[in-house]
């Protein structure tokens, strides 16, 4: 199963927006979120460009099965998920307007 997957990161790119950077992978304790892209400004997500204030991200963490073990918003560029869950494989997807990506990652 760990040939499936990098042992450094993995950066995807989300509708030429903003990237998606996890690391490390697999992991044992925590792993880490990271935005980066046009749609980061310093430290957080850009203010939408309809109401103010800043642009959330939504953080979705399931196991296999499909049940969400973690959901949370954020509106910073970096977050770090995983203490609580047990050893196995997870998705975790991320959302902000129209943009989405899933990630596998495993715990160790």
């Amino acid at each position: 199963m760990r040939d499936e997957f990098d042992e450094e990161s993995e950066l995807e790119t989300v509708d030429g927006e903003w990237e998606v950077n996890t690391y490390p992978n697999p992991f044992s304790n925590q792993i880490t979120i990271s935005l980066s892209g046009s749609a980061i400004c310093g430290s957080r997500i850009c203010p939408s460009s309809f109401g103010g204030g800043w642009e959330e991200a939504g953080i979705r963490v399931m196991d296999m099965l499909g049940k969400v073990v973690v959901e949370t918003t954020t509106t910073a560029s970096e977050i770090t998920l995983g203490n609580g869950l047990a050893r196995g494989m997870y998705n975790i997807m991320i959302t902000s307007g129209d943009n989405r990506k899933m990630i596998k990652v495993i715990k160790e």
